[in-house]
């Protein structure tokens, strides 16, 4: 299963959603978690922003992974830009898919809100 390459725009202070359609991979989904992380660059061991477990939703039914950021996370954005990838693990651990990998813009925003 090879990855799709998508590059992403986070607006900073806005809320962000990223849904991805697996083709390939695991027969079932079911178990499986996401997990992704967005770095300088891609062999950079320096951490930008690690999206937390609760913000991706693996949809084993309809094949899909979705990560959903508030704007109260994106608000806090102080980069420009990055690399990211998103992965799929199974629940032992012991098998990962990389669906989705890029980069990640950060527009900033203006107007901040109160």
């Amino acid at each position: 299963m090879t990855a799709t390459k998508k590059d992403i725009t986070i607006e900073q202070g806005s809320d962000f959603q990223l849904v991805v359609t697996v083709v390939g991979g695991p027969v079932s989904m079911t178990g499986y978690t996401g997990q992704m992380q967005i770095r300088p660059g891609k062999a950079s061991t320096v951490l930008r922003y690690d999206v937390p477990g609760s913000a991706i939703t693996v949809d084993a039914t309809n094949r899909q992974v979705i990560v959903d950021l508030p704007a109260a996370e994106s608000e806090n954005f102080d980069w420009d830009s990055g690399m990211y990838d998103l992965v799929i693990v199974s629940s032992d651990g012991l098998t990962v898919h990389r669906l989705a990998e890029g980069r990640a813009i950060v527009d900033h925003s203006v107007t901040k809100v109160a």
